[in-house]
């Protein structure tokens, strides 16, 4: 699971996209325990899930075709899209793609600060 980390207060859930719940769906088989976890932890509110409105979704392709030398898939192009929306460049992820990947912070881009778990 890949999420977006931005600067909110205590209490306030962290941030993912639907393309990501897709893609971890699509990893964890319908009648798995990791399913049904996931499932109970977004209706527990555990996860804000951050809307990809169609301006997002042409930056996210702008971004899946920017990084083409260090394929972005979908799922980590929404993310990158909603982390400049949020303003922020923290990401929680097992992902190492997101070492290569930068953000635009008003004309600079920059690295994102990789959270381990």
């Amino acid at each position: 699971m890949k999420l977006v980390l931005p600067g909110l207060p205590v209490g306030t859930p962290p941030v993912t996209t639907t393309p990501v719940l897709t893609e971890a769906f699509h990893f964890l088989s319908q009648p798995s325990k990791g399913s049904r976890n996931l499932r109970e932890f977004l209706r527990a509110g555990g996860l804000a899930v951050w809307p990809l409105d169609g301006g997002g979704l042409f930056r996210a392709i702008h971004y899946m075709e920017e990084f083409a030398d260090n394929p972005m898939d979908f799922a980590d192009a929404s993310l990158v899209v909603a982390a400049e929306a949020l303003g922020t460049r923290r990401i929680l992820t097992l992902d190492g793609d997101f070492a290569a990947y930068r953000i635009r912070q008003g004309h600079r881009t920059v690295a994102f600060q990789i959270v381990r778990c």
